[in-house]
């Protein structure tokens, strides 16, 4: 559901009314929901402004509902820094500061009116390419929580496509996303009202890898009512550096107009060692009005835990179900990462094309929000994109930008990115490359590309002696220059032919000014050259010279005539 109303006063007053999911558009939701089953997965709202207030819209203020914030999936996005809503044009104060997997400004937070957590979860929804409806080959940019939305829908349907026993189960489908999503920065600390529990991802939504360094997932579901609780354990082994409970319930929509959208109140409760009263343990979450409760704990070492469900205010002639989803994290919620750049050529030549690969791998857990970014030096040019998807079906974007998103990695997978370019001058070319996630920091790795110059010296000009001379041994110049690597000034050479040309003698060693790598024109001195005759015919004395580059190409002058 792309939707949604907040209660407010046009300009010039633009204040908003924190909804506490009472009102008709969340009870009829909430009511949806438990009688027939069905996953409502809504838009948080776009009302986010630093001056006003942090607004979930209805029917995301819905207890029942799962509510969507968004976040950016890229660095760059050339939008719209502003949204018309209303009469209030609010103006976005950190435009610049996109970075991956970071809430986008717009995006509306919880609480809600009752001091629910809101938004749920969060997805991508800044800058999300779509469809035109306005041109059949078009396509649009598009920002806002009904973006981030639709990400979690179609994820959902995978899941009842993968698991279908979770069809007509809102109540497991809620808690298996919250405990399997990804915390911002792999903090716990930022599972609030602003991300919700982090960000849904694909992979770790759908498998459990039992590896040293994977995770673990596991759920249960039951009832309790005014007179009974309920509990099971969890063998959480060594190694383990996190465990995350999640205790939710689907119930009857409040009351109109009621103070608060719960009607019943269960408390979570966690027992390391299964050694205390029936509602006790050494943690516990007991919101008094929120039908979402969970435990995350850092490090919680191996022993039998605990899970305790109390009512706290129920009807005792009434049951209610509830539904509680765990993971176990064998790996740190914060990984490090492996950054590896390579070249399919060291050595190319001007114009010609080559590829730099970049490849992640993460040594734990999953690497969130991978962003990745090229620093280029003067000269080089990118003709187009790769990327490997999960699938291993390559797709091929036509595009010259030197960053993309690789999205979420997992432990025992990487992701690479390829970028096609040449270069349009010589030289050394140091290609660096820069890679962020959220969760796992920021890498950087360079390497360098030689590229040739293949144009020769030439530019030969003032050639002398240009007219009659007397001497039949005389020094011969002409001036020549190299722009690409400069001369090579010790290569120079000169020959010459007493036969018009018919015959020629070996190269002799020539002097030139300057010094290697010189690129402007230098002078080619050959001394006291043995014609030892005079010129006749005319074009009886001939001299010709070459010189080298500092990149070895190597040039010869036309034939000189000496008079």
């Amino acid at each position: 559901m792309s939707l949604g109303a907040i209660w407010a006063l046009k300009w010039p007053f633009c204040v908003f009314t924190r909804m506490n999911g009472t009102d008709e558009f969340s009870r009829k939701l909430d009511e949806k929901v438990y009688n027939n089953g069905q996953i409502y997965v809504v838009a948080a709202g776009n009302e986010y402004d630093d001056f006003l207030d942090a607004l979930i819209s209805s029917p995301g203020t819905a207890k029942n509902a799962i509510t969507v914030g968004a976040i950016y999936d890229s660095y760059y996005y050339y939008g719209s820094y502003g949204v018309d809503y209303e009469d209030c044009w609010l103006i976005n104060p950190h435009h610049d500061d996109y970075e991956v997997d970071k809430i986008a400004y717009f995006s509306s937070r919880g609480p809600t009116g009752d001091g629910r957590m809101k938004p749920d979860i969060v997805a991508p929804g800044y800058g999300v390419i779509s469809c035109s409806h306005l041109d059949n080959d078009g396509y649009v940019y598009k920002d806002g929580t009904s973006m981030a939305t639709p990400h979690v829908s179609g994820l959902i349907a995978t899941l009842l496509h993968h698991y279908p026993w979770l069809k007509g189960c809102p109540g497991d489908v809620k808690a298996w996303l919250l405990a399997k999503a990804l915390a911002y920065q792999g903090d716990k600390n930022n599972v609030g009202n602003t991300y919700g529990f982090g960000k849904v991802d694909s992979y770790l939504t759908h498998w459990n890898v039992l590896g040293a360094e994977g995770w673990e997932h596991g759920f249960t579901h039951g009832s309790v009512s005014g007179l009974t609780w309920a509990y099971f354990d969890i063998t959480v082994p060594s190694g383990a550096d996190r465990l995350v409970v999640v205790l939710t319930w689907i119930e009857e929509p409040a009351d109109p107009g009621a103070e608060h959208a719960l009607r019943n109140n269960i408390d979570l409760y966690l027992d390391k060692g299964a050694d205390q009263g029936e509602c006790a343990g050494e943690w516990s979450s007991t919101k008094e009005y929120d039908n979402v409760e969970y435990i995350i704990l850092d490090n919680p070492g191996a022993d039998t835990y605990r899970v305790k469900i109390c009512p706290t205010w129920l009807d005792p002639f009434r049951s209610q179900s509830f539904n509680v989803s765990y993971m176990i994290i064998r790996g740190d919620p914060t990984p490090t990462s492996t950054l590896t750049v390579e070249a399919n050529k060291t050595a190319v030549n001007v114009s010609e094309s080559f590829t730099v690969t970049a490849t992640i791998t993460p040594n734990s857990y999953v690497a969130s929000g991978v962003y990745v970014n090229l620093s280029l030096p003067s000269g080089v040019e990118i003709s187009s994109i790769k990327v490997t998807r999960k699938d291993a079906y390559i797709i091929t974007y036509p595009w010259h930008q030197t960053y993309i998103t690789l999205g979420d990695i997992p432990v025992g997978d990487s992701r690479s990115v390829t970028w096609t370019m040449s270069a349009s001058t010589h030289g050394i070319k140091t290609i660096q490359c820069n890679a962020y996630s959220s969760n796992s920091g920021s890498y950087s790795k360079s390497i360098d590309v030689f590229v040739k110059d293949n144009t020769p010296p030439g530019g030969w000009k003032n050639f002398t002696p240009s007219d009659w001379t007397t001497d039949r041994n005389p020094d011969c110049t002409i001036e020549v220059k190299d722009t690409g690597t400069g001369l090579d000034v010790s290569t120079a050479y000169y020959k010459f032919s007493i036969n018009s040309g018919s015959t020629w003698s070996r190269w002799y060693g020539a002097s030139c000014t300057g010094t290697n790598g010189t690129t402007n024109y230098q002078t080619i001195t050959a001394s006291s050259v043995q014609f030892n005759h005079d010129s006749d015919p005319i074009d009886k004395c001939q001299i010709m010279f070459k010189i080298s580059d500092m990149a070895g190409n190597t040039n010869e002058s036309p034939a000189y005539i000496v008079k």
